[in-house]
């Protein structure tokens, strides 16, 4: 029985040991396209598309606002920014038309447009594990 508990205590002790030396390797995994939930972005974002693809001339109120919302939700998640480029890469792949590709000019635009600075990027096609 001692030589059981002993085991237990030495396992515990390695997986603290493995997690408290690799944060960095731990944190990189946990974000991948296979494990986010996107809902909530697509939700927000949808708004912004037909401004930043070209077939508005100025982002809609709510576009706006939800930039706000979303800038200020991706600053309360470890890895927050990474998941909101992941998400935004899902909706453009997953719209069920085809859709004018985003505009680089008109994702600068919005900051301006919509005063803020936002905290995530926003790409059709980008490296989100650089994010």
């Amino acid at each position: 029985m001692a030589i059981k508990n002993l085991a237990v205590v030495f396992l515990m002790f390695v997986v603290l040991a493995v997690k408290f030396s690799l944060p960095d390797a731990m944190s990189i995994l946990d974000i991948t396209p296979q494990n986010v939930t996107c809902h909530d972005v697509i939700n927000y974002f949808a708004y912004c598309e037909e401004f930043v693809n070209g077939n508005e001339d100025n982002p809609t109120p709510m576009c706006c606002d939800n930039l706000h919302i979303m800038n200020d939700k991706v600053k309360l998640e470890e890895r927050g920014a990474r998941r909101y480029c992941y998400c935004i890469e899902v909706f453009c792949a997953t719209i069920s038309r085809p859709h004018p590709p985003y505009l680089s000019s008109r994702i600068e635009d919005l900051d301006t447009k919509c005063h803020i600075h936002r905290s995530f990027p926003i790409s059709e096609h980008m490296d989100c594990t650089n994010v």
